[in-house]
């Protein structure tokens, strides 16, 4: 059965559509920015509590570090070959390792960090802090070591407020594997296990650690915050080349 239309109906339709279509474009775009405040203001929550935690970190790391001193060995006295192959043999002897039954990590959730509480929980093979770094004593593997003296670098490079700003942000920003920092020891790790050509080590983790800092920077300024007032320059000199026992090209 057929039933005849209204000539004017799909005149009307088309009327109707056009006012109905800016409306939801506005609706949709009020959302999204309603999202993104909220977003805004998660995020500048969560690195303001970030800066109220650093005093309270320094001094726990302070006594961590001084009750392993006596306990830990030069990393030069490893006898690792690749490590001496990659790394400055004056960073190798000013750092120093201390092998654990359980890798320690800050309270942070004690410290107004809940959102940083899963990597408390995680079973670490190491962890750095400053030019010590720990390692369970029963992961002795040169690759861990590697892993962590990239960290060691980066320390250097930004300074104990501006690496925990700068590794802290960009965890909240991007998850722990996909923060710069992170990522890029876990990257340059996965290369020296494979036995593959490296970049100068040194160099190419401190230029990188001021990018990771330019990206936490650009994420406090987002949210209307200040990230520091120390330069964006290295704390320490990384290491020059010359210092090498061998070319930082190839792996031992």
């Amino acid at each position: 059965m057929s039933q005849d239309l209204d000539p004017g109906f799909g005149a009307h339709s088309r009327s109707w559509a056009g006012r109905l279509f800016p409306c939801l474009v506005r609706l949709r775009r009020d959302l999204l920015d309603t999202t993104r405040a909220r977003r805004v203001k998660r995020m500048g929550e969560g690195l303001t509590r970030l800066r109220s935690a650093l005093p309270p970190t320094s001094q726990w790391i302070d006594e961590l570090l001084a009750v392993h001193e006596s306990g830990s060995t030069p990393v030069s006295e490893l006898g690792y070959a690749g490590l001496s192959a990659c790394f400055p043999s004056s960073l190798l002897r000013a750092t120093r390792v201390a092998m654990v039954r359980r890798v320690p990590f800050p309270p942070v959730s004690a410290f107004g960090l809940p959102e940083l509480e899963a990597m408390a929980r995680m079973p670490l093979a190491g962890i750095t802090f400053r030019d010590m770094y720990f390692v369970d004593e029963l992961l002795p593997f040169e690759h861990i070591h590697f892993h962590e003296l990239v960290h060691v670098i980066q320390w250097r490079t930004l300074g104990f407020d501006d690496f925990l700003l700068t590794y802290g942000a960009n965890v909240l920003l991007h998850g722990t594997t996909r923060s710069p920092l992170e990522a890029l020891a876990l990257d340059l790790e996965a290369r020296f296990k494979r036995g593959a050509r490296l970049p100068d080590i040194p160099e190419w983790v401190a230029r990188e650690a001021l990018r990771a800092r330019e990206s936490a920077v650009a994420a406090f300024r987002a949210c209307g915050l200040d990230f520091s007032a120390l330069p964006a320059e290295p704390a320490v000199d990384p290491g020059a080349a010359a210092d090498r026992s061998t070319p930082p090209s190839v792996t031992g």
